[in-house]
């Protein structure tokens, strides 16, 4: 009699714990951004912008098969979406500004890697500014986080 009632006690705590944690992880997704994870996003569009900048350089010499070009330059563009997607939360106070600059460079970064992705070689034809979207994003990484 006495072990049932410590599996029923045992079973409650575990079924409260796991509650606290799922009330904790949606408190925690449903956070605004803050300076620091906001920064992280960027950093990754930056990224994704330098890569796609090196990738439509060796394009554009012939460096690298079209096929090859294309299909990196998709799935860079998956990557992008996704960090896009995430910089739809709201932003604390005073960081909404730099939050639209972040979503409308990826957003721009997101359509250039399509093009690519279409035609692996446009960038000898037309260039799609990655570098100039790189340099942007890294801009906003230090306004953002000035002592990195």
């Amino acid at each position: 009699m006495e072990s049932s009632r410590a599996a029923w006690v045992q079973g409650i705590m575990l079924v409260g714990a796991c509650v606290a944690v799922a009330l904790s992880l949606v408190w925690r997704l449903q956070r605004p951004f803050d300076t620091d994870t906001l920064a992280v996003q960027v950093d990754k569009l930056q990224s994704h912008a330098a890569e796609a900048h090196l990738l439509a350089g060796n394009a554009a010499e012939d460096r690298l098969a079209p096929k090859f070009v294309r299909e990196h330059a998709l799935q860079l563009a998956e990557r992008v979406d996704d960090v896009d997607q995430k910089l739809r939360k709201p932003a604390q106070p005073g960081l909404a500004p730099v939050k639209s600059a972040a979503l409308q460079a990826g957003n721009r970064l997101h359509e250039a890697l399509l093009l690519l992705g279409r035609d692996g070689q446009r960038p000898r034809r037309h260039p799609l500014g990655f570098d100039a979207l790189a340099r942007q994003l890294d801009a906003l990484h230090k306004r953002l986080k000035p002592q990195d």
